[in-house]
């Protein structure tokens, strides 16, 4: 179709769309708050797990199972990637789904929820350096995008890719010299129980001759 839309038309089609996806988030709404209340009163996560999947996902999700972790009994897992039971307290103590609580889940559209930032203490740069490298010789490739000062991503490539071959061969020569010492040690021990047992042996081969007689002097 090569016919434009009428911009009139364009224009109510915008404001209808809005209008939906108002209604829809009015709706989830409404489903999110049971789903709180469900855990809290029959401590069931199910519709909150059904209702997580009948969302879009990205943003939308996270900002659901952010309203869920913030009032439920709920809680997101990363290995599962599924949602859990997690009995919620505030102040040590239980939440309980009466009338104050209600208003206060209510108070909040979860759409504005937000999860809060991961706390980071321990920084890997060459992670993050590799991880901006690979990007933009990814953009490089593309012919419709131009990478300006490419040069300098060239050099840092460079040496990026030394301190990992170095890295690398530090971690093998550690790794081989361990193993050495290894078998230097199991050699060790060997040698020790051969001369052990040739220490027993003659121990015990002297303890199994006759004792000589004494001499008669004089006699």
């Amino acid at each position: 179709m090569t016919q434009l839309m009428e911009k009139g038309a364009l224009g109510k089609l915008i404001i209808n769309i809005g209008k939906s996806g108002t209604k829809l988030d009015a709706q989830i709404q409404l489903a999110a708050v049971a789903c709180i209340g469900y855990s809290i009163v029959d401590r069931n996560i199910s519709p909150a797990k059904d209702l997580l999947a009948a969302i879009s996902k990205g943003h939308r999700a996270d900002s659901l199972v952010a309203y869920f972790e913030r009032f439920g009994n709920i809680a997101y897992s990363s290995a599962d990637k599924d949602l859990k039971f997690h009995q919620l307290t505030v102040k040590g103590a239980k939440v309980e789904w009466d009338e104050k609580y209600v208003q206060e889940v209510q108070g909040l559209m979860w759409t504005q929820a937000r999860r809060p930032a991961a706390i980071v203490s321990k920084y890997d740069f060459q992670v993050v350096i590799t991880g901006v490298v690979d990007r933009f010789k990814k953009i490089a490739k593309d012919t419709t995008k131009t990478v300006e000062n490419k040069a300098l991503l060239d050099e840092i490539g460079a040496v990026l890719n030394r301190y990992n071959f170095e890295q690398f061969s530090k971690g093998t020569t550690i790794a081989v010299e361990h193993d050495e010492d290894l078998v230097n040690k199991r050699n060790a021990k060997k040698r020790k129980q051969v001369a052990d047992a040739k220490l027993a042996a003659l121990k015990e081969h002297m303890e199994g001759q006759a004792l000589p007689q004494p001499k008669v002097v004089n006699g």
